[in-house]
């Protein structure tokens, strides 16, 4: 299988997301899936990793700090991955995209899974949660409500979360384990790959 994955958060930028994304893609490639991987680079680190399976895109982007990102700095990130997202997606015809983040990274899965004709995951960490921190982030989870509604499946880092995203159709969301290491990482994969 073929997969791109989208992750603003990779290490060693970010935090949780990303090192969910990263045992994810790892994981996968390690099983024999073709991995690539868009992410946000950072000085200093390399533009392009490859490794057997798995190939890491760190497209340029203003981040001033590893370990955060404003939402100025991520739009910067979506400016500049999704031309490589587009060419990527052409391309390769990937069976499958998983966006990690609704923001900034649903928007590069959707546009992604639209070239490709490919089914798209969602997983949402935190305050990209829908209804997650409304004071702050409210009109922002408005905004982009469609992209979660666009996706072929969705999915929560965790249980709470997931009933935060949509109580109503709870059966649809997967819950990943919090233990990046889990084999329940492999297992939302599996789950979500037979339930297309």
């Amino acid at each position: 299988m073929r997969l791109l994955i989208t992750s603003y958060e990779f290490p060693p930028v970010g935090g949780g997301g990303g090192q969910v994304a990263r045992t994810l893609a790892e994981r996968l490639a390690l099983r024999d899936h073709e991995v690539d991987v868009i992410t946000m680079g950072y000085r200093g680190l390399p533009r392009i990793e490859r490794r057997p399976n798995l190939t890491v895109y760190r497209v340029p982007a203003h981040r001033q700090y590893l370990s955060s990102c404003s939402a100025p700095e991520a739009a910067t990130y979506v400016l500049s991955a999704l031309p490589r997202v587009a060419r990527l997606a052409g391309a390769r015809r990937y069976d499958l995209i998983h966006s990690h983040f609704i923001v900034p990274d649903g928007v590069l899965g959707l546009a992604a899974a639209r070239i490709a004709n490919a089914s798209l995951v969602i997983t949402a960490h935190g305050t990209d949660v829908p209804t997650h921190n409304p004071s702050r982030v409210g009109r922002l989870h408005k905004l982009v409500s469609p992209v979660w509604r666009s996706a072929t499946s969705t999915a929560a880092a965790g249980e709470a979360d997931a009933k935060k995203a949509n109580t109503d159709t709870i059966t649809t969301l997967f819950f990943i384990s919090a233990n990046v290491c889990s084999i329940n990482l492999i297992s939302l994969v599996k789950v979500t790959i037979m339930a297309l």
